[in-house]
C-alpha cells in the first residue's frame, strides 16, 4: 500500500487488507498474469473486496504484457467480484473494471491503461 508520506501528501489509499503478500506473480505467454496472493485478501468483502480485486487488476495490468490476472488465495482460485457485481473464477481484466477507471484511461484501439 501506499506509505505514510503518499496518504498524507497525495490522499492515497489501499482496499486490500493489511497483512496480505504477494506469494508470486507470473506472466505467461498468452498475456495473463497468475497473481498468488496471502490469505487475509479474503477478510475484505461486498464492495470492499470488489475494491482490491479492482486495485489489485488495475494494478497489474500497468505491467507490460498484461492483457488478463488470474488471481489466487495460497495457490487456489477463488470467485471474484467484477465491477458489474457479477462474480468470477475467470481472469479478469480492466474490462471487468469499467466503472473504476477515468474515461481517458483505455486507449480504444489497443485496450491498454494510458495515462499516469
Amino acid at each position: 500500500g501506499p506509505t505514510a508520506t503518499e496518504r498524507a501528501d497525495q490522499g492515497l489509499r489501499t482496499a486490500v487488507p493489511e497483512g496480505t503478500q504477494l506469494h508470486s506473480a507470473v506472466l505467461d505467454g498468452q498475456g495473463t498474469l497468475s497473481v498468488n496472493v496471502t490469505a487475509p485478501l479474503l477478510g475484505a468483502a461486498g464492495a470492499v473486496l470488489a475494491d482490491a480485486v479492482a486495485q489489485i487488476v488495475l494494478t497489474a495490468s500497468r505491467a507490460g504484457g498484461v492483457r488478463r490476472v488470474r488471481l489466487l488465495v495460497d495457490g487456489e482460485p477463488q470467485d471474484w467480484p467484477t465491477g458489474s457485481g457479477a462474480s468470477t473464477r475467470d481472469p479478469l481484466s480492466i474490462y471487468d473494471f469499467r466503472d473504476f477507471l477515468p474515461v481517458t484511461a483505455l486507449d480504444g484501439s489497443t485496450g491498454a491503461v494510458v495515462g499516469p
